[in-house]
C-alpha cells in the first residue's frame, strides 16, 4: 500500500522495558533492541490509532467514501445485492459488505448471531491511555507486575506516554460498555496499591481522551462467510493483545481477502471460500498460542512473576539459540501468495 515509511516514522522506538518492584526499583529488564535485530529490524510497534490515520490518508477521497457519526442497522439480502438500513435513516444497496468493525462487531451480530456465541473470554481485562511524559521517561519503558495485575509505561513521541493496565481475573465483571466512569473505577479499585507513582496517574487517567478498557477475549467462528458477507480482523479471527500481532494479522488477513475478491473476477463465493481456506487454520494456530500466554501473561503468584521476567531478562542471551527465538516471533508456517504476479 506504499505506507511502510510513514509506519516507521510513526515508529514507538524503546530500547528497554524495565522490570520495576513496587517501590520503583529495576530487577530485570527485557531488550527490545535485540528483539528488533532478532527479526532483522522488521518489528515496528505503532499505536492503532496512527495505523488507521496512515491508511485513511493514504486512500484518496475519490476512490472510497467515508460516512462517520452513522452505523447499520439492518442488512438485508436479495439476488442481486445487500441493502444497508442506516441507524440514522435511509439505506443503500451494495454488492459486498465486509464486517471489519472490532471485537463488538456489529455486522457479525446481525448476520451471524449474538456475541456470546463466539466470544471466547481470556481471563483477562486490558485499559489504556496516553497522557504528557509526567515522568520524564527517555528511551526506556517500565513494567510493574504483583500477582493478578500488570502495569506498563512507554514513552511515546511528542513528550508524552502511554499507560497500559492488564487485569487478571477469575470471572467476567459485570459493567456497562459504555460507561466510562464504571470502567475507570474498576481500574482505579485494582491498582491503587501497586505503583509507586500511581498517585501520579490517577488525575490523568480522568482527564485522557482516549481512555480505553475492555475484555481480552478471542472470536471463534467456523466460518468467517455467509450470504454477500465476510468479517475481517477481529470481528472474525480476533487472537487477542496476547498474540503480540494483533494489528499485524489483520492487515494480512484484509491482504488475502482483497486479492482473492480481485483474483475471483466478481465470483465472490470463490473469493470467500479461498480467504478463509488459506487464513483460517493459520488463525486457529496463533489463537491457540495466545491461550498458552494467558497462562503466564499476568503470573498469579510471586514465584511465577520471578521466573518469567527471568527469562525475558535473558531471552536473549546464548540461554535460547536465535533459530529457537526466531519461529517462536515469526510466521514462517504462513505462506503469502505473490498475487501480483498472477495479474
Amino acid at each position: 500500500m506504499w505506507i511502510l515509511e510513514e509506519i516507521v516514522e510513526r515508529d514507538i522506538v524503546v530500547d528497554e522495558l524495565s522490570f520495576v518492584s513496587e517501590t520503583g526499583s529495576r530487577y530485570g529488564w527485557l531488550n527490545l533492541i535485540a528483539l528488533r535485530e532478532t527479526l532483522n529490524w522488521r518489528f515496528h510497534s505503532i499505536h492503532r490509532s496512527d495505523l488507521a490515520s496512515i491508511i485513511h490518508d493514504a486512500i484518496t477521497p475519490n476512490s472510497v467514501r467515508y460516512i462517520f457519526g452513522n452505523s447499520i442497522q439492518e442488512i438485508l439480502e436479495d439476488e442481486d445485492g445487500v441493502s444497508v438500513v442506516y441507524r440514522e435513516g435511509g439505506s443503500e444497496k451494495f454488492d459486498l459488505v465486509i464486517g471489519a468493525d472490532w471485537l463488538h462487531s456489529r455486522v457479525r451480530r446481525l448476520i451471524f448471531w449474538e456475541e456470546e456465541q463466539f466470544e471466547h473470554f481470556m481471563w483477562y481485562y486490558v485499559s489504556s491511555y496516553t497522557t504528557d511524559n509526567i515522568l520524564y521517561l527517555a528511551d526506556k519503558g517500565m513494567s510493574c507486575t504483583v500477582p493478578w495485575r500488570q502495569t506498563l509505561i512507554y514513552p511515546i513521541p511528542g513528550d508524552r506516554m502511554t499507560v497500559v493496565y492488564i487485569l487478571k481475573s477469575d470471572k467476567k465483571l459485570i459493567y456497562d460498555r459504555h460507561n466510562r466512569e464504571e470502567q475507570e473505577k474498576i481500574v482505579i479499585d485494582a491498582f491503587s496499591d501497586v505503583w509507586p507513582y500511581w498517585h501520579m496517574l490517577n488525575e490523568k487517567l480522568h482527564e485522557a481522551d482516549d481512555f480505553y478498557f475492555d475484555t481480552v477475549s478471542q472470536i471463534h467462528m467456523s466460518n468467517w462467510t455467509k450470504w454477500r458477507v465476510a468479517l475481517v480482523w477481529d470481528a472474525c479471527a480476533c487472537p487477542s493483545l496476547l498474540s503480540g500481532q494483533w494489528s499485524t494479522l489483520a492487515m494480512v488477513g484484509s491482504y488475502i481477502l482483497a486479492w482473492e475478491l480481485y483474483r475471483s473476477d466478481g465470483d465472490y463465493t470463490v473469493a470467500f471460500s479461498e480467504y478463509e481456506k488459506l487464513f483460517m487454520s493459520f488463525i486457529t494456530l496463533k489463537q491457540k498460542n495466545a491461550q498458552k500466554l494467558a497462562r503466564s501473561f499476568v503470573p498469579k503468584s510471586w514465584f511465577w512473576i520471578w521466573l518469567r521476567d527471568f527469562i525475558s531478562s535473558h531471552l536473549f542471551s546464548p540461554l535460547f539459540p536465535k533459530k529457537f527465538l526466531m519461529e517462536y516471533l515469526t510466521d514462517n508456517q504462513l505462506k503469502i501468495t505473490d498475487y501480483k504476479k498472477d495479474r
